[in-house]
């Protein structure tokens, strides 16, 4: 194998936006006064867009041509950093960033305390008359990794949150390599699927339902395939969770375990502050509550924030209540759609060749599912408005299915001719290592060559 075709991680320059976002969140700490943190933010802003934007563009695993996936994720985090560089250099009222710790309630879940604005500034004062610089160092750190926003005044309602782990720590241990045996073994499962390709999952079905005509394969292949994108994204992006929980588990209960001066041993490790991902995404009761509640919420922040909250108001002045929460719903869609293009284009890194022209539905498939997403859920507030009831029940579960799984083809269709599993090796040629390790599936061929 030549130098050129070694899998690379990398270059450490990928990191360079962190520079100005991390003194973005810096900023946000109470210690600053209002007066010098939102200039700085502000003028801080350009330069993190700037770098985050084009980081997934210029730096990712090499080859390229054969790292589509891994850099796939990779563009969706810079995109999600771009919104952040933009809410922190904007955002006039900071209360939403106060740690605020947890509230259990009868379920198991854990939640921040629904202070008043009041009580949170008077929060800020003590924090910023108490802090020293590690607490200060650590606060920034851990907004930084808080997507979600759990133990922040700014984190979700419990409605949206599955029960935490298990707090006891051998428990704890237990319950996460049990998520990450599931989910690694649901993610090979949809690789094979995804990777084996529709040739062969014809030549499959055709021995199954030798009767059957070849466009009926065809869409049976094409079906399966869309349920093994989206199925595998939720294994994926919970076997990610569970590594990176790992990860952030294992050195802090070590470290704790070590004869280190008590200011600098970590603070102990919380199972409330990562809840799982996912509240039973498997049953949809309609289509506004499976996006706003059963699936992840990493975005939550960003989309209310640059999103719903100020096309809402665009919407409400020109179309009442409903038109307001209209124009929300799809500016938040819209969101999503430029979020998962941005990710596509950068992990492909050029636009298709001329010389292989697409069609509406192929080059706009991925943006054409969130966006139906978006009017699926308008429709499901007008019929509400109408007949005065919610949408919910067997019927109900029938039209989200149609709607989140079966307008997916559109995005396999557009993502798969994009070459999101281009040059990814067939199963038939899987080292055990693509088996048994996590994430191995579905990582560019030369990383377990």
């Amino acid at each position: 194998m030549s130098d050129a075709q070694e899998f690379r991680p990398p270059s450490p320059e990928i990191l360079t936006f962190l520079i100005p976002i991390s003194l973005q969140a810096l900023l946000l700490h109470p210690i600053f006064p209002a007066a010098l943190s939102r200039p700085l933010r502000f003028l801080l802003a350009p330069f993190s867009i700037y770098l985050t934007w084009f980081s997934s563009f210029d730096h990712g695993f090499e080859p390229r041509e054969s790292s589509v996936g891994i850099n796939f994720v990779l563009g969706v985090m810079n995109a999600y950093g771009v919104w952040k560089a933009l809410e922190w250099g904007t955002a006039a009222d900071l209360t939403p960033y106060t740690w605020v710790g947890f509230v259990e309630t009868e379920e198991g879940k854990a939640v921040g305390p629904k202070e008043s604005k009041e009580d949170l500034e008077a929060i800020r004062r003590n924090q910023a008359e108490k802090d020293g610089p590690l607490d200060i160092i650590s606060w920034t750190i851990l907004l930084l990794g808080s997507m979600r926003g759990n133990g922040w005044a700014f984190g979700p309602p419990p409605r949206s949150l599955a029960p935490h782990p298990p707090r006891q720590l051998l428990a704890f241990l237990r319950s996460t390599l049990f998520e990450i045996t599931w989910s690694h073994l649901s993610l090979v499962s949809c690789a094979v699927v995804l990777l084996a390709r529709q040739p062969s999952r014809m030549v499959f079905f055709s021995t199954l339902f030798p009767s059957l005509p070849d466009s009926t394969l065809r869409i049976l292949s094409e079906a399966v395939a869309t349920m093994a994108l989206g199925t595998g994204a939720f294994a994926g992006l919970t076997l990610g969770m569970q590594i990176a929980i790992l990860v952030v588990f294992v050195p802090t209960e070590l470290l704790r375990l070590l004869p280190l001066p008590t200011a600098l041993k970590p603070n102990p490790f919380d199972a409330r502050q990562y809840p799982p991902l996912f509240l039973r995404p498997w049953a949809p009761e309609n289509v506004s509550h499976f996006w706003s509640q059963q699936w992840h919420s990493f975005f939550s922040l960003p989309f209310a924030y640059l999103g719903f909250g100020p096309f809402s108001k665009v919407g409400e002045a020109v179309g009442g209540k409903a038109g307001g929460r209209a124009l929300g719903v799809l500016a938040v869609f819209a969101m999503s759609a430029w979020l998962h293009e941005h990710a596509i284009w950068s992990a492909t890194h050029t636009l298709p060749p001329p010389s292989i022209p697409l069609d509406f539905p192929t080059r706009w498939g991925g943006s054409i599912y969130f966006m139906a997403q978006g009017v699926a859920i308008i429709l499901e507030g007008a019929w509400r408005a109408i007949t005065g009831k919610k949408v919910q029940g067997p019927l109900a579960f029938i039209w989200s299915v149609c709607c989140m799984a079966g307008l997916g083809y559109y995005t396999y269709l557009a993502w798969s001719t994009l070459g999101l599993f281009n040059n990814l090796p067939h199963p038939a040629e899987w080292t055990w290592a693509r088996w048994l390790i996590p994430m191995a599936a579905v990582s560019p061929p030369q990383a377990f060559a």
